[in-house]
């Protein structure tokens, strides 16, 4: 099974030096993957290119 999450990076750190990201997995499907292009074109809107993006992983 494929799981995909959404991750970002605003160039904000940690107190040990690791960048501020985020995202939890969750299952691969048509709906979830289309709510999760949705939030990265939206995160690079407000934030800028490249922000924010998707990844993949078997599970």
């Amino acid at each position: 099974m494929i799981e995909i999450r959404v991750r970002w990076s605003r160039a904000q750190f940690e107190d040990v030096g690791l960048p501020v990201t985020g995202g939890m997995w969750i299952p691969d499907n048509p709906v979830n993957r289309e709510l999760a292009e949705r939030m990265v074109r939206a995160g690079d809107e407000v934030y800028g290119e490249g922000t924010h993006w998707l990844e993949e992983r078997e599970a």
